[in-house]
């Protein structure tokens, strides 16, 4: 066998990797937070689903333009099959993050408080049926599973919000 030689001494040493949490990580800390904040017990497949939620749209800086109601309405009557779906799980996701980290964003927009709620209640349901129709059971109940846990979840991450500062959740986010 080979040796390997290092041409340059890297730049980190293996407990800077140990050490550095990593951003599921970051999310799962965050999730647990609320959860003992709002003495919430969210199942594994509730805590999953908001983890990685939370990871896919930190990087979406265009949260705030969406307008959920127009793209539920859209996914409900416009679209099909895949891209049906596709725009209902938006909808869903964006509607728990909006619900969640950023509740005072229906008060800007001259909405209810339980607007994002209602909205993605509305769109996980949506899929749900869109899954039962199609015979792919484990999805619907999976959706039917985050349509009945949005309350929950929303008032998980109230309560980690509530434990953290929002920019820390916008450095997150965008």
């Amino acid at each position: 066998m080979g040796t390997i030689t290092l041409l340059k001494k890297p730049d980190f040493s293996p407990n800077d990797v140990v050490n550095e949490p990593t951003v599921t990580a970051t999310w799962v800390e965050f999730v647990k937070k609320g959860e003992v904040n709002s003495n919430c017990n969210l199942n594994e497949d509730l805590e999953g689903f908001l983890v990685f939620t939370l990871m896919r749209f930190m990087r979406r800086t265009d949260l705030f333009s969406i307008v959920l109601a127009l793209e539920f309405l859209n996914a409900s009557l416009e679209y099909t099959g895949k891209k049906k779906e596709q725009a209902l799980s938006e909808v869903g996701d964006v509607s728990l993050i909006l619900s969640g980290p950023f509740p005072e964003r229906s008060q800007r927009l001259g909405v209810s408080s339980s607007y994002f709620s209602q909205m993605g209640r509305m769109a996980f349901s949506g899929l749900a049926d869109s899954f039962a129709e199609r015979k792919l059971r484990s999805l619907a109940i999976l959706y039917q599973n985050e349509r009945d846990g949005f309350p929950l979840m929303t008032e998980v991450l109230l309560a980690a919000r509530e434990e953290r500062n929002v920019s820390d959740i916008n450095k997150y986010l965008i």
